[in-house]
């Protein structure tokens, strides 16, 4: 079992509890830097037919994580999924580990598969984890590790070229765009107690201001000036 408490000291990872024991996992507050250079690489693979994907290497500084590669892990790949050789997978992530970085799983989706219903989404409509995507993301990536997965969509509709969205891992909501497991909890439980007029002035309040807390606290994605993502997590 590999001991990231190295990463501890440098506030990017914290112990969780899960049922085998404790596992790490990003903590809050945390910057993800990937820089222009690394999403160019994916920009280069990038088929808008077929998925594609590998794995990045994120370096740590104090509460910040810095893309330093991407390395492209083949295997059989078709329109709707992507399936990395498992001896290659694994050794890759070893490696990385070995180096004392973090391994953080990221594939392509395709924009077009010859299905028009498909093909003519929004573009922002490509960068939604599906359900094997998010079923994928909450196993851990190696025996004691939870990361968040990235999806990748390369397309001209996007600013940059390109989009990016990261996903599950403990700290991101499931899409981009989607409210995140307390959010629901909150909504639903609001929901239920008007409906059987269980839910006093003051308390909806309360409910109203743990939602919009919950809500100012979403990843924001942004680029710098030399056009690298930055990824910051507030409290």
């Amino acid at each position: 079992m590999q001991s990231f408490d190295n990463l501890l000291d440098k506030k990017v990872l914290r112990f969780r509890p899960n049922s085998f024991g404790r596992e790490y996992s990003l903590q809050r507050p945390l910057t993800i830097v990937f820089p222009v250079a690394i999403m160019n690489q994916l920009k280069a693979i990038y088929n808008p037919s077929l998925e594609r994907g590998g794995l990045f290497e994120l370096s740590a500084t104090e509460s910040k994580l810095t893309c330093v590669a991407f390395h492209q892990v083949l295997g059989s790949n078709n329109a709707t999924s992507y399936n990395p050789n498992k001896t290659l997978w694994s050794e890759k992530i070893r490696q990385i580990v070995d180096r004392g970085n973090l391994p953080l799983a990221v594939h392509t989706h395709p924009t077009k598969i010859g299905m028009h219903a498909y093909d003519s989404k929004q573009v922002r409509f490509y960068l939604k984890s599906s359900r094997p995507d998010r079923l994928i993301a909450d196993k851990i990536i190696t025996d004691n590790l939870v990361m968040p997965e990235a999806i990748f969509v390369k397309d001209e509709r996007f600013g940059t070229g390109y989009g990016l969205a990261l996903y599950e891992g403990g700290i991101f909501p499931y899409a981009i765009s989607a409210v995140s497991d307390t959010q629901l909890v909150i909504l639903l439980g609001t929901g239920i107690l008007m409906a059987i007029n269980k839910l006093s002035r003051k308390a909806l309040y309360l409910l109203m201001g743990w939602f919009l807390f919950e809500f100012l606290r979403r990843p924001k994605y942004d680029y710098d000036g030399g056009g690298n993502l930055k990824i910051k997590i507030s409290f």
